[in-house]
């Protein structure tokens, strides 16, 4: 399973980021879960669509993001005999 992962220099005081990103994940309906042993936000059901992980961090101007999903599920029709 591969992982999107993104750095961007925002240079924004950190309480401005923090805010915008728990504003985005609530909105988005994203949980606190746990991804084999380290917390990940995640979004998304098993069944349909699959869960759709993201994990985000900002550290000296620097914000790092990395996003994958789990369990896609995927219906092709039968090929015709």
């Amino acid at each position: 399973m591969a992982r999107y992962t993104k750095d961007l220099v925002l240079n924004k005081p950190d309480d401005f980021v923090h805010f915008l990103m728990n504003d985005f994940l609530k909105k988005n309906q994203f949980i606190m879960a746990d991804w084999k042993g380290e917390p990940a936000y995640r979004t998304g059901d098993a069944m349909m669509e699959g869960y759709k992980y993201l994990k985000w961090s900002y550290t000296n101007g620097v914000f790092h993001l990395e996003a994958w999903m789990k369990g896609c599920l995927l219906y092709t029709s039968p090929s015709p005999r």
